[in-house]
């Protein structure tokens, strides 16, 4: 995996997403919406959703 792969063009569904906003929990103790998943484009713009939720506190 690359930053710049999109997260279902390299085979992630719903299931996967699921497990990947549980293991973002997990590791970086944020929650991040299903929606911001689905909605990021890349890897890389879904680990800034991240960075900006451990920023404000989310």
């Amino acid at each position: 995996m690359r930053p710049g792969d999109n997260f279902f063009d390299i085979g992630g569904h719903s299931v996967l997403a699921t497990l990947l906003a549980r293991q973002i929990r997990r590791a970086f103790d944020v929650t991040v919406p299903m929606r911001a998943i689905f909605e990021a484009g890349t890897l890389a713009e879904l680990a800034r959703t991240v960075a900006l939720a451990r920023a404000s506190g989310a």
